[in-house]
Protein backbone atom coordinates (compact mmCIF):
# COMPACT_ATOMS: atom_id res chain seq x y z
CA UNK A 1 0.00 0.00 0.00
CA UNK A 2 2.83 2.38 0.85
CA UNK A 3 4.53 1.69 -2.49
CA UNK A 4 1.25 2.48 -4.26
CA UNK A 5 0.89 5.74 -2.31
CA UNK A 6 4.46 6.72 -3.16
CA UNK A 7 3.77 6.04 -6.82
CA UNK A 8 0.67 8.24 -6.73
CA UNK A 9 2.78 10.96 -5.11
CA UNK A 10 5.66 10.76 -7.58
CA UNK A 11 3.61 10.67 -10.80
CA UNK A 12 2.28 14.26 -10.58
CA UNK A 13 5.73 15.44 -9.54
CA UNK A 14 7.14 13.87 -12.68
CA UNK A 15 4.78 16.03 -14.69
CA UNK A 16 5.84 19.15 -12.76
CA UNK A 17 9.54 18.44 -13.19
CA UNK A 18 9.51 18.41 -16.98
CA UNK A 19 11.74 21.51 -17.37
CA UNK A 20 14.44 21.03 -19.98
CA UNK A 21 17.73 22.74 -20.70
CA UNK A 22 17.70 25.26 -23.54
CA UNK A 23 20.26 25.08 -26.31
CA UNK A 24 22.03 28.31 -25.28
CA UNK A 25 21.17 28.81 -21.61
CA UNK A 26 18.79 31.65 -22.45
CA UNK A 27 21.38 33.76 -24.30
CA UNK A 28 19.20 34.44 -27.34
CA UNK A 29 16.27 35.47 -25.17
CA UNK A 30 18.43 37.89 -23.18
CA UNK A 31 19.99 39.35 -26.32
CA UNK A 32 16.57 39.98 -27.83
CA UNK A 33 15.42 41.78 -24.68
CA UNK A 34 18.57 43.91 -24.58
CA UNK A 35 18.35 44.75 -28.29
CA UNK A 36 14.78 45.93 -27.83
CA UNK A 37 15.79 48.22 -24.97
CA UNK A 38 18.74 49.56 -26.96
CA UNK A 39 16.82 49.88 -30.24
CA UNK A 40 19.35 47.58 -31.87
CA UNK A 41 18.45 45.32 -34.80
CA UNK A 42 18.23 41.59 -34.02
CA UNK A 43 21.13 39.36 -34.96
CA UNK A 44 21.69 35.64 -35.30
CA UNK A 45 24.90 33.84 -34.26
CA UNK A 46 25.58 32.67 -37.81
CA UNK A 47 25.44 36.27 -39.11
CA UNK A 48 27.60 37.95 -36.48
CA UNK A 49 30.90 37.60 -38.34
CA UNK A 50 29.35 39.14 -41.45
CA UNK A 51 27.85 41.99 -39.40
CA UNK A 52 31.22 42.55 -37.71
CA UNK A 53 33.02 42.83 -41.04
CA UNK A 54 30.41 45.23 -42.41
CA UNK A 55 30.61 47.48 -39.37
CA UNK A 56 34.41 47.62 -39.49
CA UNK A 57 34.49 48.42 -43.21
CA UNK A 58 33.56 52.07 -42.57
CA UNK A 59 33.84 54.69 -39.80
CA UNK A 60 31.70 53.64 -36.85
CA UNK A 61 28.69 55.60 -35.72
CA UNK A 62 27.79 55.46 -32.03
CA UNK A 63 24.99 52.95 -32.61
CA UNK A 64 27.29 50.85 -34.79
CA UNK A 65 29.93 50.85 -32.05
CA UNK A 66 27.35 49.60 -29.54
CA UNK A 67 26.22 46.87 -31.90
CA UNK A 68 29.79 45.75 -32.52
CA UNK A 69 30.48 45.59 -28.78
CA UNK A 70 27.38 43.48 -28.17
CA UNK A 71 28.39 40.83 -30.71
CA UNK A 72 32.16 40.95 -30.22
CA UNK A 73 32.97 41.68 -26.57
CA UNK A 74 34.45 38.50 -25.02
CA UNK A 75 33.40 39.34 -21.45
CA UNK A 76 29.77 38.84 -22.47
CA UNK A 77 30.51 35.23 -23.32
CA UNK A 78 31.69 34.68 -19.75
CA UNK A 79 28.47 36.24 -18.48
CA UNK A 80 26.36 34.02 -20.73
CA UNK A 81 28.29 30.96 -19.53
CA UNK A 82 27.37 31.91 -15.96
CA UNK A 83 23.75 32.27 -17.04
CA UNK A 84 23.89 28.76 -18.50
CA UNK A 85 25.16 27.46 -15.16
CA UNK A 86 22.21 29.13 -13.42
CA UNK A 87 19.82 27.52 -15.87
CA UNK A 88 21.36 24.11 -15.19
CA UNK A 89 20.87 24.66 -11.45
CA UNK A 90 17.26 25.67 -12.08
CA UNK A 91 16.55 22.57 -14.17
CA UNK A 92 18.25 20.39 -11.56
CA UNK A 93 16.04 21.91 -8.85
CA UNK A 94 12.87 21.09 -10.80
CA UNK A 95 13.75 17.43 -11.24
CA UNK A 96 13.02 14.61 -8.82
CA UNK A 97 15.84 13.88 -6.39
CA UNK A 98 17.68 10.67 -7.14
CA UNK A 99 16.88 7.74 -4.87
CA UNK A 100 19.56 6.28 -2.67
CA UNK A 101 20.52 2.62 -3.04
CA UNK A 102 22.59 0.61 -0.58
CA UNK A 103 23.75 -3.03 -0.84
CA UNK A 104 25.47 -4.94 1.92
CA UNK A 105 27.01 -8.41 1.57
CA UNK A 106 27.49 -9.94 5.04
CA UNK A 107 28.89 -13.29 6.20
CA UNK A 108 28.85 -14.90 9.64
CA UNK A 109 30.16 -18.47 9.74
CA UNK A 110 28.12 -20.48 7.27
CA UNK A 111 25.46 -17.77 7.15
CA UNK A 112 25.54 -15.46 4.14
CA UNK A 113 23.27 -12.42 4.13
CA UNK A 114 22.59 -9.75 1.45
CA UNK A 115 20.87 -6.47 2.42
CA UNK A 116 19.36 -4.24 -0.24
CA UNK A 117 17.71 -0.86 0.42
CA UNK A 118 16.22 1.93 -1.69
CA UNK A 119 15.59 5.31 -0.04
CA UNK A 120 13.80 8.52 -1.03
CA UNK A 121 14.06 11.99 0.48
CA UNK A 122 10.36 12.51 1.07
CA UNK A 123 10.73 16.15 2.16
CA UNK A 124 12.54 16.93 -1.08
CA UNK A 125 9.69 15.28 -3.00
CA UNK A 126 6.99 17.17 -1.14
CA UNK A 127 8.69 20.56 -1.49
CA UNK A 128 9.79 20.01 -5.10
CA UNK A 129 7.19 22.36 -6.67
CA UNK A 130 8.06 25.22 -4.35
CA UNK A 131 11.81 24.69 -4.64
CA UNK A 132 11.51 24.62 -8.42
CA UNK A 133 9.51 27.83 -8.38
CA UNK A 134 12.15 29.55 -6.27
CA UNK A 135 14.96 28.43 -8.55
CA UNK A 136 13.04 29.57 -11.62
CA UNK A 137 12.81 33.01 -10.09
CA UNK A 138 16.55 32.91 -9.44
CA UNK A 139 17.07 32.11 -13.11
CA UNK A 140 14.77 34.93 -14.23
CA UNK A 141 16.69 37.29 -11.96
CA UNK A 142 19.94 36.08 -13.50
CA UNK A 143 18.59 36.87 -16.96
CA UNK A 144 17.71 40.37 -15.82
CA UNK A 145 21.20 40.76 -14.34
CA UNK A 146 22.75 39.63 -17.62
CA UNK A 147 20.58 42.08 -19.54
CA UNK A 148 21.76 44.78 -17.15
CA UNK A 149 25.38 43.83 -17.91
CA UNK A 150 24.65 44.24 -21.63
CA UNK A 151 23.11 47.66 -21.03
CA UNK A 152 26.15 48.70 -19.00
CA UNK A 153 28.45 47.52 -21.79
CA UNK A 154 26.43 49.62 -24.24
CA UNK A 155 26.71 52.62 -21.90
CA UNK A 156 30.47 52.19 -21.47
CA UNK A 157 30.90 51.81 -25.24
CA UNK A 158 28.97 55.02 -25.91
CA UNK A 159 31.11 56.92 -23.44
CA UNK A 160 34.36 55.44 -24.74
CA UNK A 161 33.28 56.25 -28.30
CA UNK A 162 32.59 59.91 -27.43
CA UNK A 163 35.83 60.21 -25.44
CA UNK A 164 37.93 58.68 -28.23
CA UNK A 165 36.63 61.04 -30.93
CA UNK A 166 36.83 64.07 -28.63
CA UNK A 167 40.44 63.13 -27.83
CA UNK A 168 41.26 63.18 -31.56
CA UNK A 169 39.70 66.62 -31.98
CA UNK A 170 41.39 67.95 -28.83
CA UNK A 171 44.77 66.74 -30.07
CA UNK A 172 44.05 68.44 -33.41
CA UNK A 173 43.35 71.75 -31.66
CA UNK A 174 46.53 71.33 -29.61
CA UNK A 175 48.50 70.85 -32.83
CA UNK A 176 47.06 74.12 -34.17
CA UNK A 177 48.05 75.91 -30.98
CA UNK A 178 51.54 74.45 -31.19
CA UNK A 179 51.90 75.61 -34.80
CA UNK A 180 50.82 79.12 -33.88
CA UNK A 181 53.14 79.13 -30.87
CA UNK A 182 56.03 77.89 -32.97
CA UNK A 183 55.50 80.66 -35.53
CA UNK A 184 55.34 83.25 -32.77
CA UNK A 185 58.47 81.85 -31.15
CA UNK A 186 60.50 82.02 -34.39
CA UNK A 187 59.27 85.54 -35.08
CA UNK A 188 60.04 86.71 -31.56
CA UNK A 189 63.53 85.24 -31.70
CA UNK A 190 64.29 87.02 -34.98
CA UNK A 191 62.87 90.31 -33.71
CA UNK A 192 64.87 90.00 -30.50
CA UNK A 193 68.08 89.52 -32.49
CA UNK A 194 67.27 92.64 -34.49
CA UNK A 195 66.59 94.52 -31.28
CA UNK A 196 62.94 95.24 -32.12
CA UNK A 197 61.54 93.51 -29.01
CA UNK A 198 62.97 92.80 -25.62
CA UNK A 199 64.56 89.52 -24.68
CA UNK A 200 61.85 89.18 -21.99
CA UNK A 201 59.07 89.23 -24.62
CA UNK A 202 60.98 86.70 -26.72
CA UNK A 203 61.42 84.44 -23.68
CA UNK A 204 57.70 84.61 -22.99
CA UNK A 205 56.90 83.42 -26.51
CA UNK A 206 59.46 80.66 -26.15
CA UNK A 207 57.91 79.55 -22.84
CA UNK A 208 54.44 79.50 -24.39
CA UNK A 209 55.74 77.38 -27.27
CA UNK A 210 57.33 74.92 -24.84
CA UNK A 211 54.09 74.66 -22.87
CA UNK A 212 52.06 74.18 -26.06
CA UNK A 213 54.42 71.38 -27.17
CA UNK A 214 54.07 69.63 -23.81
CA UNK A 215 50.26 69.93 -23.94
CA UNK A 216 50.21 68.48 -27.45
CA UNK A 217 52.30 65.50 -26.31
CA UNK A 218 49.99 64.94 -23.33
CA UNK A 219 46.88 65.01 -25.52
CA UNK A 220 48.44 62.60 -28.00
CA UNK A 221 48.93 60.12 -25.15
CA UNK A 222 45.37 60.72 -24.00
CA UNK A 223 44.14 60.15 -27.55
CA UNK A 224 45.96 56.80 -27.71
CA UNK A 225 44.59 55.66 -24.32
CA UNK A 226 41.02 56.63 -25.23
CA UNK A 227 41.24 54.73 -28.49
CA UNK A 228 42.61 51.63 -26.73
CA UNK A 229 39.78 51.75 -24.20
CA UNK A 230 37.26 51.67 -27.02
CA UNK A 231 39.16 48.88 -28.76
CA UNK A 232 38.95 46.74 -25.61
CA UNK A 233 35.21 47.27 -25.27
CA UNK A 234 34.69 46.40 -28.93
CA UNK A 235 36.66 43.18 -28.45
CA UNK A 236 39.06 43.88 -31.32
CA UNK A 237 42.35 42.01 -31.48
CA UNK A 238 43.64 44.29 -34.23
CA UNK A 239 43.21 47.95 -33.37
CA UNK A 240 44.02 48.99 -36.91
CA UNK A 241 40.59 47.73 -37.97
CA UNK A 242 38.90 50.52 -36.02
CA UNK A 243 37.82 53.51 -38.08
CA UNK A 244 36.30 56.54 -36.36
CA UNK A 245 34.79 59.81 -37.62
CA UNK A 246 37.05 62.84 -37.44
CA UNK A 247 34.69 64.77 -35.18
CA UNK A 248 31.75 64.34 -32.84
CA UNK A 249 28.21 64.40 -34.15
CA UNK A 250 26.54 67.80 -34.11
CA UNK A 251 24.04 68.82 -31.49
CA UNK A 252 20.52 67.48 -32.23
CA UNK A 253 18.09 70.02 -33.62
CA UNK A 254 15.88 69.63 -30.56
CA UNK A 255 16.57 67.97 -27.19
CA UNK A 256 14.56 65.07 -25.83
CA UNK A 257 11.31 65.98 -24.17
CA UNK A 258 10.73 63.67 -21.20
CA UNK A 259 8.06 65.20 -18.95
CA UNK A 260 7.42 61.81 -17.28
CA UNK A 261 11.06 60.87 -16.87
CA UNK A 262 10.55 59.43 -13.35
CA UNK A 263 7.69 57.20 -14.41
CA UNK A 264 9.65 56.09 -17.45
CA UNK A 265 12.57 55.04 -15.26
CA UNK A 266 10.29 53.14 -12.87
CA UNK A 267 8.78 51.20 -15.77
CA UNK A 268 12.01 50.37 -17.61
CA UNK A 269 14.83 50.12 -15.08
CA UNK A 270 16.13 46.61 -14.66
CA UNK A 271 17.47 47.17 -11.14
CA UNK A 272 13.94 47.98 -9.96
CA UNK A 273 12.60 44.86 -11.68
CA UNK A 274 15.39 42.77 -10.15
CA UNK A 275 14.61 44.08 -6.67
CA UNK A 276 10.96 43.15 -7.11
CA UNK A 277 11.91 39.69 -8.39
CA UNK A 278 14.22 39.20 -5.41
CA UNK A 279 11.38 40.10 -3.04
CA UNK A 280 9.08 37.51 -4.66
CA UNK A 281 11.83 34.92 -4.46
CA UNK A 282 12.40 35.68 -0.78
CA UNK A 283 8.67 35.48 -0.06
CA UNK A 284 8.53 31.97 -1.51
CA UNK A 285 11.64 31.00 0.44
CA UNK A 286 9.96 32.25 3.62
CA UNK A 287 6.97 30.01 2.97
CA UNK A 288 9.29 27.06 2.38
CA UNK A 289 11.12 27.75 5.63
CA UNK A 290 7.84 27.74 7.52
CA UNK A 291 6.73 24.49 5.87
CA UNK A 292 9.96 22.69 6.80
CA UNK A 293 10.27 24.36 10.19
CA UNK A 294 9.74 21.23 12.34
CA UNK A 295 10.58 18.48 9.86
CA UNK A 296 13.57 19.22 7.67
CA UNK A 297 14.75 15.65 7.05
CA UNK A 298 12.34 12.82 6.27
CA UNK A 299 13.65 9.82 4.35
CA UNK A 300 11.46 6.84 3.40
CA UNK A 301 13.09 3.65 2.17
CA UNK A 302 12.31 0.10 1.09
CA UNK A 303 14.57 -2.67 2.40
CA UNK A 304 14.99 -6.33 1.34
CA UNK A 305 17.34 -8.70 3.21
CA UNK A 306 18.05 -12.25 2.00
CA UNK A 307 19.94 -14.96 3.85
CA UNK A 308 20.91 -18.51 2.95
CA UNK A 309 19.64 -19.66 6.34
CA UNK A 310 16.69 -17.34 7.03
CA UNK A 311 13.56 -16.34 5.14
CA UNK A 312 13.76 -13.11 3.14
CA UNK A 313 13.09 -9.95 5.14
CA UNK A 314 11.21 -7.10 3.47
CA UNK A 315 9.89 -3.82 4.82
CA UNK A 316 10.12 -0.03 4.98
CA UNK A 317 12.21 2.27 7.10
CA UNK A 318 11.72 5.94 7.93
CA UNK A 319 14.50 8.33 8.91
CA UNK A 320 13.22 11.42 10.71
CA UNK A 321 15.20 14.31 12.16
CA UNK A 322 13.88 15.08 15.66
CA UNK A 323 13.63 18.83 16.39
CA UNK A 324 14.94 18.53 19.96
CA UNK A 325 17.45 21.42 19.86
CA UNK A 326 16.53 23.43 16.77
CA UNK A 327 12.80 23.90 16.18
CA UNK A 328 13.36 25.74 12.89
CA UNK A 329 12.91 29.17 14.42
CA UNK A 330 16.36 30.28 13.27
CA UNK A 331 15.61 29.38 9.63
CA UNK A 332 12.31 31.24 9.77
CA UNK A 333 13.93 34.26 11.44
CA UNK A 334 16.64 34.33 8.78
CA UNK A 335 14.09 34.16 5.98
CA UNK A 336 11.98 36.91 7.54
CA UNK A 337 15.06 39.14 7.93
CA UNK A 338 16.02 38.55 4.30
CA UNK A 339 12.48 39.40 3.24
CA UNK A 340 12.54 42.67 5.18
CA UNK A 341 15.90 43.48 3.63
CA UNK A 342 14.57 42.81 0.13
CA UNK A 343 11.57 45.05 0.77
CA UNK A 344 13.94 47.82 1.85
CA UNK A 345 16.00 47.21 -1.31
CA UNK A 346 12.89 47.69 -3.44
CA UNK A 347 12.15 51.01 -1.75
CA UNK A 348 15.78 52.09 -2.10
CA UNK A 349 15.82 51.14 -5.79
CA UNK A 350 12.68 53.17 -6.42
CA UNK A 351 14.10 56.24 -4.67
CA UNK A 352 17.40 55.96 -6.55
CA UNK A 353 15.63 55.44 -9.87
CA UNK A 354 13.52 58.58 -9.48
CA UNK A 355 16.41 60.71 -8.26
CA UNK A 356 18.86 59.51 -10.92
CA UNK A 357 16.24 60.02 -13.64
CA UNK A 358 15.64 63.62 -12.55
CA UNK A 359 19.35 64.33 -12.21
CA UNK A 360 20.27 62.66 -15.50
CA UNK A 361 17.62 64.54 -17.45
CA UNK A 362 18.55 67.86 -15.81
CA UNK A 363 22.23 67.39 -16.72
CA UNK A 364 21.26 66.38 -20.26
CA UNK A 365 19.18 69.54 -20.78
CA UNK A 366 21.73 71.86 -19.18
CA UNK A 367 24.54 70.44 -21.34
CA UNK A 368 22.35 70.86 -24.41
CA UNK A 369 21.77 74.54 -23.60
CA UNK A 370 25.47 75.07 -22.89
CA UNK A 371 26.54 73.64 -26.26
CA UNK A 372 23.87 75.70 -27.97
CA UNK A 373 25.19 78.82 -26.22
CA UNK A 374 28.75 78.16 -27.41
CA UNK A 375 27.59 77.42 -30.94
CA UNK A 376 25.29 80.42 -31.31
CA UNK A 377 27.00 83.02 -29.12
CA UNK A 378 30.64 82.38 -28.23
CA UNK A 379 32.01 80.94 -31.48
CA UNK A 380 30.37 83.52 -33.80
CA UNK A 381 31.71 86.38 -31.67
CA UNK A 382 35.21 84.90 -31.67
CA UNK A 383 35.01 84.48 -35.43
CA UNK A 384 33.95 88.10 -35.82
CA UNK A 385 36.82 89.28 -33.58
CA UNK A 386 39.32 87.27 -35.61
CA UNK A 387 38.09 88.82 -38.85
CA UNK A 388 38.36 92.32 -37.39
CA UNK A 389 41.84 91.60 -36.07
CA UNK A 390 42.92 90.32 -39.48
CA UNK A 391 41.68 93.54 -41.13
CA UNK A 392 43.65 95.60 -38.65
CA UNK A 393 46.73 93.47 -39.18
CA UNK A 394 46.47 93.93 -42.94
CA UNK A 395 46.18 97.69 -42.29
CA UNK A 396 49.32 97.49 -40.11
CA UNK A 397 47.34 98.64 -37.08
CA UNK A 398 48.24 95.66 -34.87
CA UNK A 399 51.30 93.46 -34.55
CA UNK A 400 51.73 89.86 -35.57
CA UNK A 401 51.78 88.84 -31.92
CA UNK A 402 48.35 90.36 -31.34
CA UNK A 403 46.98 88.46 -34.34
CA UNK A 404 48.51 85.20 -33.11
CA UNK A 405 47.13 85.82 -29.63
CA UNK A 406 43.62 86.15 -31.08
CA UNK A 407 44.13 82.96 -33.08
CA UNK A 408 44.98 81.15 -29.87
CA UNK A 409 41.93 82.66 -28.19
CA UNK A 410 39.70 81.44 -31.01
CA UNK A 411 41.18 77.95 -30.77
CA UNK A 412 40.62 78.00 -27.00
CA UNK A 413 36.95 78.84 -27.55
CA UNK A 414 36.68 75.93 -29.97
CA UNK A 415 38.20 73.67 -27.32
CA UNK A 416 35.60 74.84 -24.78
CA UNK A 417 32.87 74.14 -27.32
CA UNK A 418 34.30 70.65 -27.92
CA UNK A 419 34.34 69.97 -24.17
CA UNK A 420 30.72 71.06 -23.88
CA UNK A 421 29.72 68.92 -26.86
CA UNK A 422 31.59 65.93 -25.42
CA UNK A 423 29.86 66.40 -22.06
CA UNK A 424 26.50 66.58 -23.81
CA UNK A 425 26.98 63.21 -25.54
CA UNK A 426 28.28 61.71 -22.29
CA UNK A 427 25.17 63.04 -20.52
CA UNK A 428 23.04 61.56 -23.31
CA UNK A 429 24.67 58.15 -22.72
CA UNK A 430 24.12 58.48 -18.97
CA UNK A 431 20.48 59.41 -19.48
CA UNK A 432 19.85 56.32 -21.60
CA UNK A 433 21.44 54.12 -18.93
CA UNK A 434 19.58 55.86 -16.09
CA UNK A 435 16.26 55.12 -17.80
CA UNK A 436 17.17 51.43 -18.21
CA UNK A 437 19.35 50.58 -15.22
CA UNK A 438 21.37 52.31 -12.57
CA UNK A 439 24.87 53.63 -13.24
CA UNK A 440 26.99 51.13 -11.33
CA UNK A 441 30.34 52.89 -11.40
CA UNK A 442 30.02 56.62 -11.34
Amino acid sequence: MLAKNLTLLILPLLVISCTHLSSDGGENNVRQHANQLLNQPPDQPENRQKIRDELLSQPLTMDAAVRLALINNPSLQSRFAQLQLTEAEMVSATRLPNPGISIANLSRGDEHEVERAVGFDLIALLTLPMRGKIQKQVYENAKLATTSEILMLAHDTRQAYVTAIAAVQRAHYAADVQDAAEAANHLARDLAKAGNISRLDAAREQAFYAQASAEYARLQTQQHSAREQLIRLLGLTDGNLLKLPKQLADLPVTPRELPQVEQLAMEQRLDVQMAKQQTLQTAHALKLSKITRFVNVLDVGYQSNTSNQQPTQQGFEVHLELPLFDFGSTRVAQAEAIYRRSMADVASSAINARSQARDGYARYRSQYELVKHYREQVLPVQQQISQEMLLRYNGMLISTFELLAQTREQISSSEHYLTALENFWLADADLQQVLQGSIQHE
